[in-house]
């Protein structure tokens, strides 16, 4: 999970002004794996959300790609205006 949330906090301010701003904008991926990171290292650890969070991000992170693709194409799309990039 640390490296997930490591890659998406990279990607998403390297690329903050093309496809970086496409990936989980919300930050709904990072802030389930920060709250799970802080969890682990409490001395309360519910291993069933832990779980289920896994799962949940393991998902979430094999859609967030063709999410990410979607918005930027639809951005690019509205930014050429239907005039082929002229302006």
């Amino acid at each position: 999970m640390k490296g997930i949330h490591e890659w998406l906090e990279y990607i998403t301010e390297a690329h903050r002004f093309s496809l970086g701003q496409f990936w989980d904008p919300r930050r709904e991926i990072r802030t389930v794996i920060e709250s799970d990171l802080a969890m682990l290292s409490s001395k309360e650890i519910d291993w069933q959300k832990l779980i289920a969070d896994g799962e949940w991000v393991g998902k979430r992170m094999e859609e967030e790609g063709d999410l990410a693709r979607r918005d930027e194409r639809s951005d690019l799309d509205r930014d050429s205006g239907g005039n082929d990039g002229q302006r």
